[in-house]
C-alpha cells in the first residue's frame, strides 16, 4: 500500500498525508505480511513508528507476521 511504502523508506510527512486521507493504518500486506508499522519498525524509522503509533496503529495487527513492538522489545 501507499502507506506501506512511504513507511519502508521513512517519509514520515507522506505517511502523515495518507492517514490524514484515510488509509488504513493496520492493513497487513506483500508476500512479507507487514504493517506500515511493521516495516517502518524493521526498518528503524523511529519517528515513522511514534507518527504511527500516535495516530492509532495497532501495536501488533492481526496477520503481521513481523509482531513490530515484540520486535522491538
Amino acid at each position: 500500500t501507499p502507506l506501506r511504502l512511504a513507511a519502508e523508506y521513512g517519509h514520515v510527512e507522506i505517511a502523515r498525508l495518507l492517514v490524514e486521507a484515510r488509509a488504513d493504518k493496520d492493513k497487513v500486506c506483500g508476500r512479507d505480511q507487514r504493517s506500515a508499522l511493521g516495516m517502518a519498525s524493521e526498518r528503524n524509522h523511529v519517528e515513522v513508528v511514534r507518527f504511527l503509533l500516535e495516530a492509532g496503529a495497532s501495536k501488533d495487527p492481526l496477520g503481521d507476521s513481523y509482531k513490530p513492538l515484540t520486535k522491538a522489545s
